[in-house]
């Protein structure tokens, strides 16, 4: 079951492991464990099952549990954190074939590792046929890296809006969110980008999610998070920024469209869960139009889009008021762990280029404001 064109690569803070299934249509199935090798002949990582319980006979739908762990933790990952008792669980439900079933799914867990953390990751791809393939990530985390978030207007209006952080999930019904003070971006100019701005830590908490308010004749709030689950409560939550960007989205980062009303006549209320987005590797080009349709589009993994304030329940389901209508990516959100000095020019310069290509691109052909 583990992919013997990559196996398990295993390192003192983190480990990566692929693995094939092939999705058998009766009875149990079950696999583990599977370990690695961090040097030395040591091992740090453990993927203790994965497991798979018998599909009822009227219902096709399979899931299946993974339970990563970092043990034995025979090299530290840092002073003072060896192995974790503790494991990590990632949920795969209601898994099937496309077109019955979706071609992604994703999840994942943070438990604590001493004063310190451990995060996972999953993500399952489901061919219409052959082997599915499933991809395991772990990796340790003491203090977090700041985080930063930018804006890039595609449109030939000025937009005008905020960055604002916030520390918690927002459930129905919550008054009083845990959010940050807003970080003003200002107006940005048609084929402009803002001010790259880092999110601060809140009572030595790091940010969980952000805001980004951006407004010209209308106003599109949108909110992008990590959807997962903490310890062994099958609650979702919203996990750190921060280490799940690095993991799933590397030095580069993600980025991300900003949707608006086609007719820029109708503010906007929208959820990115940037776990999806990343899982299903989606793109998205300089205002593309979009069919959304009770607040989701195909091409548009995580997202919902409402004409209302958007909470997450703990099912993970989004309560809003669904829209139904087109919307076109008035401009990208991205986000990043703060690189280092080399790493950031070349980011800087990257930025700069896709500014360019769009300001070019608008002006060789009309497209919606």
């Amino acid at each position: 079951m583990l992919d013997p064109q990559f196996g398990f690569a295993d390192r003192p803070g983190d480990f990566e492991a692929r693995f094939v299934w092939d999705f058998t249509a009766t009875g149990d199935d079950k696999a583990g464990p599977f370990t690695g090798n961090c040097g030395d002949g040591k091992k740090c990582w453990t993927v203790k099952t994965l497991d798979s319980s018998a599909p009822d006979k009227n219902d096709p739908k399979r899931s299946m549990v993974v339970f990563p762990q970092h043990s034995p933790g025979e090299k530290f990952a840092d002073p003072g954190h060896g192995p974790n008792a503790a494991n990590g669980v990632l949920g795969f439900f209601g898994i099937q074939r496309p077109p019955d079933g979706k071609s992604v799914y994703a999840s994942t867990n943070r438990i604590a590792h001493g004063n310190h953390s451990d995060y996972f990751t999953g993500v399952l791809r489901v061919p219409r046929t052959d082997d599915l393939s499933i991809t395991i990530k772990g990796r340790h985390e003491g203090p977090l890296k700041p985080f930063e978030a930018s804006f890039t207007n595609f449109t030939d209006k000025p937009l005008t809006g905020y960055y604002q952080p916030s520390y918690s999930i927002t459930r129905p019904g919550d008054e009083i969110p845990n959010t940050g003070d807003r970080i003003p971006f200002g107006t940005v100019q048609p084929g402009q980008a803002a001010k790259r701005e880092k999110l601060p830590k809140k009572d030595d908490k790091d940010p969980t999610d952000y805001v980004v308010v951006a407004s010209g004749s209308a106003t599109t709030q949108t909110t992008l998070a990590y959807l997962g689950t903490i310890g062994d409560d099958p609650s979702i939550n919203e996990l750190e920024l921060a280490p799940l960007t690095e993991m799933l989205a590397g030095p580069d980062g993600f980025i991300v469209p900003m949707l608006r009303e086609i007719n820029a006549a109708i503010d906007l209320y929208v959820f990115a869960d940037l776990l999806q987005w990343l899982a299903a590797e989606a793109t998205f080009t300089p205002l593309e139009q979009y069919d959304i349709v009770g607040g989701t589009n195909d091409l548009l993994p995580g997202f919902f889009v409402s004409t209302t304030p958007v909470s997450v329940s703990p099912d993970g389901s989004f309560v809003g008021t669904p829209y139904s209508g087109i919307a076109f990516a008035a401009a990208a959100i991205d986000g990043h762990v703060v690189p280092a000095p080399s790493t950031l020019a070349q980011v800087a310069t990257g930025i700069l280029g896709l500014a360019l290509v769009i300001w070019r691109r608008r002006r060789v052909c009309g497209r919606p404001q």
